[in-house]
C-alpha cells in the first residue's frame, strides 16, 4: 500500500515541477516582451534551443507557404508574436508593434515615424534596419486603406 502511495506523489511532484517549469518559461516570454516589442530584431539569427530555452514551447506551431515550395516555412507563435524558422535558426518575426508603430496605424503616420523607405509599394514599405552582423529589414505590411496590417523583421539574404 505504502509503495503505490510513494509513486503516486512521485508522479504527482513530478507533474507540478513540469507545469511550473512550463509557467516559469511562459512567464519569462512576457517578460521580455517590452523589448521584442520596441525592437525585436535581436531574436532574428536565435537558435532553436535558444528559443524554447528563453521561452518555452510555443503556444502553436503551423507552416506558411511560400511562393516556391522551398520556401515554406515552419512558424512558432508565441502570444502575437511569430518566429519563422530557417533550418534551425530565426530568420522572420511577425510582431504586432515595433519602432515606434502599430497594426492600425496610417501609411502617413509610419513614413513620420520611420522615414523615407528603402521600397514603397501600394501594399507595403521596407525600411533598412542596423545591422547585427547581417542585413536587417523591416517590412510593414498595409490594407487596401493604406493602414498597418502587420510588421515584419527579417534577413533579406535568406
Amino acid at each position: 500500500m505504502n509503495f503505490y502511495r510513494i509513486k503516486r506523489c512521485t508522479f504527482l511532484f513530478t507533474l507540478l515541477c513540469n507545469v511550473f517549469v512550463v509557467s516559469y518559461a511562459q512567464t519569462n516570454f512576457y517578460d521580455t516582451s517590452l523589448d521584442l516589442l520596441q525592437d525585436p530584431s535581436w531574436l532574428v539569427g536565435a537558435s532553436l534551443q535558444s528559443i524554447i530555452t528563453q521561452f518555452g514551447s510555443p503556444m502553436a506551431v503551423y507552416t506558411v507557404r511560400g511562393q516556391e515550395s522551398w520556401q515554406d516555412d515552419v512558424v512558432f507563435s508565441y502570444e502575437g508574436i511569430d518566429l519563422y524558422w530557417y533550418q534551425n535558426r530565426v530568420w522572420q518575426i511577425a510582431v504586432p508593434q515595433g519602432y515606434g508603430i502599430k497594426q492600425g496605424d496610417s501609411r502617413e503616420i509610419v513614413l513620420t515615424v520611420l522615414g523615407e523607405p528603402l521600397i514603397q509599394q501600394d501594399t507595403y514599405l521596407i525600411f533598412r534596419l542596423p545591422s547585427r552582423g547581417w542585413p536587417l529589414r523591416l517590412k510593414v505590411q498595409l490594407t487596401e486603406e493604406h493602414k498597418v496590417n502587420g510588421l515584419f523583421v527579417y534577413r533579406p539574404d535568406y
